[in-house]
């Protein structure tokens, strides 16, 4: 029985157990809605009890019970960027509001009955919603064979719920890019050809690429507690700009997802689907890997939360491994059960807040260790993890709206990697040629930076920053930065004396500044200007890149290519 199957099984036995109440649908990534939570999780005095931050994304019901909190503590008229934020969550879910609806229209009786969509329609027992969405910016980079630079994205996007019961989501995006030198090196550093953040492409003006962006699911719940979807799209587990377990920066994938909450915890269930890596060439059928993940976050306290992970990516003939499906276990048990052939990890994460002006958050991921080895500190190969820490300061030293975020990550040589004797499939934590964690894979140190400010409601600025020292192979040694190579004691360069950073290495600077002007709900336009510089110690390289783009976004995520 193939996995899809299942999962279609498993989907309609969970919404046969019992009757369906209040479902949602779930906000897309990279949107407006999630810089504006995370100043409410920092500046609401206590842990937010409709939803947990560590889990991405959220679905609408929960902004909205939230949105309705907020409303009843009267906080408006303290500042008009702080009115825009609350109008703006407001706005953006109609249809799980009551008495806070906010209506615009409609114009010519048919459009923006609600300035969130260009046409809705409702009635008693459904409602529909349908957007256009387009990304069109031209760019210019300095010193490159192709200067100019494109990025032409146009497509539409669906939501529907019928009874506040069953919901549905859609989107389909066409695209073209002509991308900056950085981000075609990137693709092309020794790994395995693939574009950022999406699966197959075509080649577009010789340095392009031409692709669609799908996602699609249908949500249900069960008791009042326990939402599900079904679907392709992707997740995000952490509170940091980057995530060290699960992360949005592949493709899209297929999934079942269960998540249960109740008084202060949140568990999720995470089943996916996954395309192990591959070199491009012609049509065939891509050969699956597979991926069950579980997540249990607790507010702790007022202003303490704490997160478990596990995490497993198996190989298999194109099947998926039941004894995963058990929702409540321990993975790395199971997986020892039946011989220890799969990369299985485990995880903590946590948050703080203090003061209602600063956040610490972090996450520490485990793949694998040996005790013995860790206390005679000796650069064993096989001690694998990866550490993230952070801090998030808003209304810094006293500005209104002026927010700052750091962050540091760091991976061990070797983390994310595996080796499975016998199979040719890797279990490798990658998903059509990227990883599914952090961007760079591993065998780095990073530090990021973020700097925002809001001029008025509608005009903002930003500043990014990224410093990184990464060590990477070669055409002939694996030094634990590509988590493609099998990897194991007879196949590394050294079984000791392993440090972060080993190899080719190479340091890059990435600065980004940008400002935003937002005239219209989730209609944004903007002006990029960046510099990025990456040099080698070993082949003596040094690129140095500086790009300008602007142009219009509307109803879409944006685009996050800072590595």
């Amino acid at each position: 029985m193939s996995f899809k199957l299942k999962l279609a099984i498993v989907c309609l036995c969970s919404l046969m157990l019992s009757d369906l109440w209040g479902q949602s649908q779930y906000v897309p990534l990279n949107t407006a809605t999630y810089d504006v939570i995370n100043r409410f999780d920092i500046k609401y005095g206590r842990m937010i009890d409709q939803f947990h931050t560590s889990q991405k994304p959220y679905n609408r019901r929960s902004i909205a019970e939230f949105s309705a909190t907020l409303e009843q503590q009267n906080l408006r008229s303290r500042d008009n960027r702080l009115d825009f934020d609350f109008d703006y969550l407001l706005k953006d879910n109609p249809d799980w509001q009551d008495s806070l609806r906010i209506k615009h229209g409609p114009l010519a009786k048919v459009f923006y009955t609600y300035e969130n969509a260009l046409m809705s329609a409702e009635g008693e027992d459904f409602y529909l919603q349908a957007n256009p969405v387009l990304d069109f910016r031209l760019g210019y980079e300095v010193g490159s064979e192709q200067r100019i630079k494109l990025v032409n994205t146009r497509g539409v996007s669906l939501r529907f719920d019928l009874k506040k019961r069953l919901g549905a989501y859609v989107f389909i995006g066409e695209n073209q890019q002509l991308m900056f030198d950085y981000v075609n090196r990137f693709r092309d550093q020794g790994q395995r050809d693939f574009m950022v953040g999406e699966g197959y492409y075509k080649e577009y003006r010789n340095t392009g690429t031409d692709y669609f962006t799908p996602r699609g699911y249908i949500t249900a719940n069960a008791l009042d507690h326990i939402d599900f979807q079904f679907g392709y799209d992707k997740h995000f587990w952490g509170n940091g700009i980057r995530s060290m377990f699960l992360s949005d920066q592949s493709n899209a994938y297929l999934f079942f997802k269960m998540q249960t909450r109740f008084w202060k915890v949140s568990y999720t269930n995470l089943f996916t689907e996954f395309t192990h890596q591959y070199n491009r060439g012609t049509d065939r059928l891509l050969d699956k890997k597979y991926g069950a993940f579980h997540h249990l976050n607790i507010h702790a306290t007022h202003w303490l939360d704490i997160g478990l992970f596990e995490g497993i990516v198996m190989t298999r003939s194109n099947q998926f491994e039941l004894h995963y499906l058990t929702p409540i276990i321990f993975y790395r048990a199971v997986e020892q059960d039946l011989g220890s052939p799969d990369n299985a990890f485990i995880g903590l994460d946590y948050k703080a807040n203090f003061f209602e002006t600063a956040q610490v958050y972090g996450q520490f991921l485990l793949d694998e260790f040996n005790f013995a080895e860790i206390r005679a500190r000796n650069g064993w190969w096989a001690n694998k993890f990866a550490i993230q820490t952070g801090i998030k300061y808003v209304d810094a030293f006293g500005v209104p709206f002026l927010d700052l975020q750091v962050e540091h990550n760091l991976a061990r040589p070797y983390v994310y990697t595996h080796s499975t004797p016998g199979q040719t499939a890797l279990a490798n934590y990658t998903h059509y040629n990227q990883s599914i964690a952090h961007p760079l894979g591993a065998n780095f140190n990073e530090i990021l930076g973020i700097g925002r400010y809001r001029l008025t409601p509608q005009i903002g600025l930003e500043l990014h920053y990224m410093w990184a020292k990464q060590g990477l192979d070669t055409a002939n040694s694996h030094w634990g930065s590509s988590l493609f190579p099998e990897t194991n004691a007879n196949t590394v360069e050294q079984v000791y004396q392993n440090t972060t950073g080993q190899g080719d290495q190479n340091t890059i600077h990435h600065a980004r500044g940008v400002i935003r002007y937002n005239p219209w709900h989730n209609l944004y336009i903007e002006l990029d200007l960046g510099w990025r510089r990456q040099n080698s110690q070993l082949t003596d390289q040094d690129f140095n890149d500086f790009y300008l783009m602007g142009g219009v976004r509307w109803n879409v995520g944006r685009r996050s290519y800072i590595f």
